[in-house]
């Protein structure tokens, strides 16, 4: 089943959070990316998944974590960034009529999970309302047969 989605904003989105998860994760950790379809009474979705095990978010910056310049408190001026990944990550998903949320224990790891509409078989060429404004659209197709692959990266 396909899903229509504007490919570069879709790459910062992933790129953003591979990159934290890189960053925040001790050397030699595991980041682990996962893709899969999931089936939901208002329809299916393309789910991804980015795992790590470095520091963590507070519980305590969790509610805010994509808020724009919002920075977890265990962070500190080692780790470069401006609070705005997370926060525009989670515009572009919006904007795909999706959603973004982080499961996170501090000192364990977070998992950042990501939902995209997938549409029908008879919708495809057209372009969801949200993403109409952007003029690069592609199309995704998730396959129902196979299993949902996993790649695990290391550094």
């Amino acid at each position: 089943m396909p899903g229509l989605f504007d490919a570069r904003r879709l790459q910062r989105v992933l790129t953003n959070l591979l990159s934290n998860a890189f960053k925040y994760s001790p050397n030699g950790g595991a980041v682990r990316v996962r893709l899969s379809r999931e089936e939901q009474p208002n329809g299916a979705f393309a789910v991804i998944t980015v795992q790590d095990h470095g520091l963590g978010i507070p519980a305590r910056d969790l509610p805010y974590i994509f808020t724009p310049f919002h920075r977890a408190r265990n962070t500190d001026t080692s780790f470069a960034g401006t609070g705005l990944g997370l926060a525009s990550a989670r515009r572009i998903v919006d904007l795909h009529g999706g959603a973004i949320t982080v499961e996170s224990t501090e000192g364990l790891g977070s998992t950042f999970t990501v939902r995209l509409p997938l549409v029908e078989a008879d919708q495809v060429g057209t372009v969801p309302p949200a993403a109409q404004q952007y003029g690069d659209t592609r199309r995704l197709v998730s396959d129902p047969a196979p299993p949902a692959r996993r790649l695990v990266i290391a550094n």
